[in-house]
């Protein structure tokens, strides 16, 4: 009896040692961003996972396009009350992932996660009730959850505070307030934040009008292919406005944006090839590319076939 008690004394912590390892190589993984390999280690151990690794796994999931398998572990890791478990949950229910569209669980769910300090879920419920997703926009609530966000760092919520400044949404229009919002959320590389506070410096809102600081961050926010700044840089080269004038340049600032299927950026590379400018005109393709847009609902592209 003494012997056996010894061997479980020996045994019993090995295999929760050995359990414990493959969890965190699973962790590891997951933090490199090598989805598919934290995957296999989640699935070969979830008898013994905690929530957040739950959470994790059903990112997993979801970085594959398994949205079904995702919000079956997103569900899971939420009735465990883990903050970013109860994001993602609320996340599958705001977009129909995995699940049918939900406005209400969402915001249900990102509350929970809200009140455990998670600064994404407040930035989230500030972007619901600014485009009234569950039904009004209702500013005042946006203002709220944007503001207890921005506290907390978040550079997301930080320029869309800036915006509702910018625009007098719930609050009086401060463009000096806009201007210090967006640029402490650019410091912190938000691209959203960097086209906006080029916007500011080019047509000098809240700033004396400077050219160079809208170069500056136009190609900061290109630098990491944010779309409307691959387009606005673009179109900079294709007119020689503040630049020297560039069709290479533009086309390949366009495709960029292209890659990521933005229609406006499908439309510029579409009249540059209309007009042969720095190519040869290509009619049939710059049609086929007015045609994509405008089926996206962009009214460049549907002027253009109209004319």
């Amino acid at each position: 009896m003494k012997q056996l008690l010894l061997l479980l004394t020996i045994v019993f912590p090995m295999y929760l040692n050995a359990q414990d390892r493959g969890t965190k190589i699973g962790d590891e993984f997951f933090s490199n961003g090598e989805y598919e390999k934290a995957l296999e280690i989640y699935k070969s151990n979830s008898d013994d996972l905690s929530a957040s690794q739950i959470s994790n796994f059903g990112f997993c999931y979801f970085m594959i396009k398994d949205y079904d398998s995702s919000f079956a572990k997103f569900q899971e890791s939420a009735l465990l009350n883990d903050k970013i478990g109860l994001r993602y949950y609320a996340y599958s229910f705001e977009n129909g992932l995995g699940t049918e569209k939900n406005i209400t669980k969402a915001i249900e769910n990102y509350e929970k996660s809200a009140q455990q300090g998670d600064d994404v879920s407040l930035s989230n419920l500030g972007y619901i009730y600014r485009n009234g997703l569950d039904g009004q926009p209702n500013f005042e609530k946006a203002y709220k959850y944007y503001s207890q966000s921005a506290e907390l760092g978040n550079k997301r919520a930080m320029n869309n505070l800036g915006d509702m400044y910018k625009d007098g949404l719930y609050v009086e229009k401060n463009m000096n307030k806009a201007l210090s919002l967006f640029t402490k959320s650019a410091n912190l590389e938000d691209p959203f934040a960097m086209s906006n506070l080029a916007d500011m410096y080019g047509k000098g809102l809240g700033v004396k009008q400077n050219n160079e600081e809208e170069i500056k961050w136009l190609e900061k926010a290109s630098a990491i292919n944010h779309a409307p700044a691959l387009n606005n840089l673009g179109t900079k080269y294709l007119i020689g406005e503040h630049v020297d004038q560039n069709y290479k340049k533009a086309y390949e600032l366009f495709d960029k944006a292209a890659s990521q299927m933005d229609p406006t950026a499908m439309v510029n590379i579409g009249r540059m090839k209309l007009k042969g400018l720095g190519m040869d005109q290509d009619l049939e393709f710059a049609y086929k590319l007015f045609n994509y847009a405008s089926l996206q609902g962009n009214m460049f592209a549907q002027y253009e076939l109209a004319n």
